[in-house]
């Protein structure tokens, strides 16, 4: 929800590296399957550069190279998933990555 994402993002991004945020009002509906997702290409932006983290796994059908899937979080208050990319997605940011999506091949599975 935009609330959590944005409340989140506000505190592990206080040099407010991260520039754009999709939130479920960002979803659309897949005319051929009738699935929603977030369509990352519909941003008009550098594919390169574009990351999306969240806990549902169909919002990475057009772009899974662009993804980190994370855990569900609803009601759970213990949920830290992004305080643990944090370091992560902090040096992708200040380091000015080419191509996030290769940085993702090579260590997405330490997450």
């Amino acid at each position: 929800m935009k609330e959590y994402a944005d409340y989140f993002v506000d505190k592990i991004d206080q040099k407010h590296l991260i520039t754009y945020i999709l939130h479920r009002d960002h979803c659309q509906i897949e005319p051929e399957t009738g699935k929603i997702t977030k369509d990352l290409r519909l941003l008009g932006r550098d594919m390169r550069k574009i990351l999306i983290i969240d806990n549902l796994e169909e919002n990475f059908r057009t772009t899974p190279e662009n993804g980190i899937l994370i855990p569900d979080f609803i009601d759970d208050f213990d949920d830290n998933w992004l305080y643990v990319l944090k370091d992560f997605l902090i040096r992708v940011a200040e380091n000015k990555v080419e191509d996030v999506r290769q940085v993702l091949k090579k260590y997405k599975n330490r997450y």
